[in-house]
């Protein structure tokens, strides 16, 4: 018997994953959000992510004396000093919920902020920051994933 068609059917290629963005933060911020419950990040514009995507916490490695005073001052809470509990990198990777312009979060300050939640603390990853969010690519997204991995393996 002749073949006078073929049908062809092609399968969808597999949906990739979102990439991991990642915001810098000056110290101490990032250890407000890591251990004093701080879920907001106060920017003048909208995180451009979609409600539950990933966003990695990168520390800086510039100190803010003066927002460290006013976490110590404003909000009544102990933390150290400028020290090894401050490490530069990438230091945790949080789920991103969605932009505020208004919260009873004494951590808001506006005009916009950013929540976010399930924040997980991990083994610090070295790499230089940017400003705005920037793209965690290549080995350093496999060094992260793999922290990330050890982090939640080890808290379960």
């Amino acid at each position: 018997m002749p073949i006078t068609s073929m049908k062809i059917s092609y399968a969808a290629p597999p949906p990739s994953k979102p990439p991991l963005m990642a915001i810098t933060l000056h110290r101490p911020w990032p250890y407000a959000v890591i251990n004093l419950g701080k879920p907001i990040e106060n920017r003048p514009w909208p995180c451009p992510l979609k409600p539950g995507s990933f966003l990695a916490i990168h520390a800086g490695k510039k100190y803010d004396r003066q927002g460290a005073r006013w976490i110590r001052e404003t909000l009544d809470l102990e933390f150290p000093l400028d020290g090894p509990e401050h490490p530069t990198g990438i230091v945790a990777i949080a789920r991103f919920v969605g932009n505020v312009t208004a919260s009873d979060s004494p951590w808001f300050v506006g005009p916009i902020g950013w929540q976010f939640a399930d924040v997980v603390e991990i083994l610090p990853v070295q790499c230089n920051g940017q400003q705005r969010l920037w793209r965690v690519s290549g080995d350093l997204l496999l060094a992260v994933r793999e922290a990330y991995r050890t982090a939640t393996q080890v808290a379960a």
